[in-house]
C-alpha cells in the first residue's frame, strides 16, 4: 500500500486516536496560521511529522528573513543538510526555495517546500547519504513508510506511525 503526503491537518488527524493530543494540536495550530494553499499545508504536515517524531522542524527548514548574501552563505556554510526558504517579510510568499548538502546550496528556485523535501530526500537516497542524526525518524518515516523504499528494519517509532495509518 503506498502513502502520499496528506492535503491538510485534517487528513493526518484522520489517523485513529489523532496524532497525541498535545502534538496534534501543535501540527493543527501550525495549519491553521498557515494560508490555506495546498503548498502550505503541505509544508505544515512535514514540520508536523518532525515534531510528532520529536524532532526540531528548524534543523529540517530553515527560515531567512531580509538577512544579506553575506550572512544567509555563512548560514548555509553552517547547515549540513536541510531546507532554506528566503523571504523578504514574515507574511511574503517565499522569495527562494532551496536545498543544503554539506553546507552548499545544491537546489535554489524551487516552488514551495514539500518540493524541496521531495528533491532533499531524493539526493540523500540516490548519493547514498546517511541520515543527520536530528533528522534520522522523519527521514526515515518519509524513505520506509511514505515512499516504501527498503521498508524493512522500521525503528520502533516509524513502526507506531505506520501501524497508526493502518488502522
Amino acid at each position: 500500500m503506498s502513502y502520499s503526503l496528506p492535503d491538510s491537518a485534517a487528513d493526518v488527524q484522520g489517523i485513529k486516536g489523532g496524532i497525541c493530543s498535545a502534538r496534534g494540536s501543535v501540527i493543527t495550530a501550525l495549519h491553521t496560521v498557515a494560508a490555506p494553499h495546498r503548498h502550505t499545508g503541505r509544508e505544515c504536515l512535514i514540520k508536523g511529522l518532525c515534531i510528532y517524531l520529536n524532532e526540531d522542524p528548524e534543523d529540517l527548514v530553515k527560515e531567512y528573513m531580509d538577512m544579506t548574501e553575506a550572512n544567509t552563505l555563512r548560514e548555509v556554510e553552517g547547515t549540513t543538510v536541510g531546507i532554506y526558504v528566503a523571504r523578504e517579510t514574515p507574511s511574503n510568499d517565499y522569495s527562494d526555495v532551496g536545498v543544503i548538502l554539506e553546507g552548499v546550496v545544491v537546489l535554489h528556485d524551487l516552488e514551495n517546500v514539500a518540493l524541496a523535501a521531495a528533491m532533499l530526500f531524493g539526493l540523500m537516497y540516490a548519493l547514498n547519504m546517511n541520515y543527520p542524526t536530528k533528522l534520522r525518524y522523519t527521514l526515515e518515516v518519509i524513505q520506509k513508510v511514505i515512499m516504501e523504499l527498503d521498508a524493512s528494519d522500521l525503528s520502533r517509532k516509524a513502526q507506531i506511525l505506520k501501524r497508526k495509518m493502518h488502522e
